[in-house]
């Protein structure tokens, strides 16, 4: 039974909307849910009702949230709450539908790591000390960065794999891991993957790549992987930065980058391909040198 229209957006969230729109929905999704209802009743200075729901107060909540923080950042608080917005008006428990719009994001030019650095990255993981398990952190470390080359596949997938999904060089990432849990996706693995992953076989166990920490210490020990390869560590040069290099580099080698990634359409697809790697025709190589008299003189 749906109750009162002056119930609490996180009351709601957990009784209502999750369990019937994020049913299968990682933990992630949720998490980024909750996290805005913080923000927004940090705002108010009391917790958000469905009562506050409104253009005027969330556009007002998302100005100020604004402040300090990047577009895509205030844009995830725009689309989580009006997701839960637009669910409590087909209900009828709020009395208008949301007229609130996002920001409008820069495009950004997609940044892959060029050959020169994943080799540094590889070379830096050989250096890891200590172990995770009982699996050495350097093997444990290039298995997992090789595995990501050679699949293009999101980190979350690739740290949910079990031994079960790999046999005779072939890889299974299940349906049930991957971002929308609609397919499996399967990849034939070349030697120097299957010997980083026959070194990190022992000892018997469930999890391919076994962590036992959080996901933000599984971050942090990246961050220091990519320091000592004198790489950046900015939030945009983490794991997805592995899947934009094996996506550009496929692409610049002929292959179909949109079917590797399994993106639906390829637009998306073109956000993750680098010029640099793909070879983009750029005005230096068809446009026509200006006579040497006019190049001097400009120079």
């Amino acid at each position: 039974m749906i109750r009162s229209e002056a119930e609490t957006l996180r009351v709601f969230f957990d009784r209502i909307y999750a369990p019937r729109k994020l049913r299968g929905c990682s933990k992630n999704t949720r998490r980024l849910f909750l996290i805005q209802f913080r923000h927004f009743a940090k705002f108010l200075g009391r917790e958000p009702t469905l009562l506050d729901l409104t253009d005027d107060q969330v556009n007002e909540f998302l100005t100020a949230h604004a402040i300090g923080r990047a577009v895509p950042t205030v844009n995830c608080a725009h689309d989580k709450l009006l997701a839960l917005w637009r669910f409590a008006a087909r209900k009828a428990l709020v009395p208008n539908w949301p007229d609130v719009k996002r920001q409008r994001e820069p495009e950004r030019i997609p940044r892959a790591w060029l050959l020169h650095e994943l080799d540094a990255l590889l070379e830096s993981c050989a250096l890891q000390p200590g172990s995770i398990t009982d699996v050495p952190a350097n093997a444990w470390w290039l298995a997992l960065i090789t595995t990501a080359w050679y699949t293009a596949e999101r980190i979350g997938a690739l740290m949910a794999l079990r031994w079960k999904d790999y046999a005779d060089g072939w890889l299974t990432i299940p349906a049930e891991v991957r971002k929308g849990k609609t397919r499996d996706k399967l990849h034939r693995l070349p030697s120097d993957a299957i010997q980083c992953l026959d070194a990190i076989r022992q000892p018997t166990r469930e999890l391919i790549f076994p962590w036992p920490y959080d996901s933000g210490t599984l971050y942090n020990h990246f961050k220091v992987i990519l320091k000592r390869a004198d790489l950046p560590t900015d939030r945009k040069s983490k794991f997805h930065r592995i899947r934009k290099t094996s996506a550009s580099y496929f692409q610049a080698r002929g292959g179909n980058a949109q079917r590797l990634l399994d993106h639906h359409d390829g637009e998306t697809t073109q956000h993750y391909l680098d010029p640099r790697v793909i070879g983009e025709q750029q005005g230096a190589d068809l446009l026509p040198a200006p006579r040497q008299s006019i190049a001097r003189n400009s120079c």
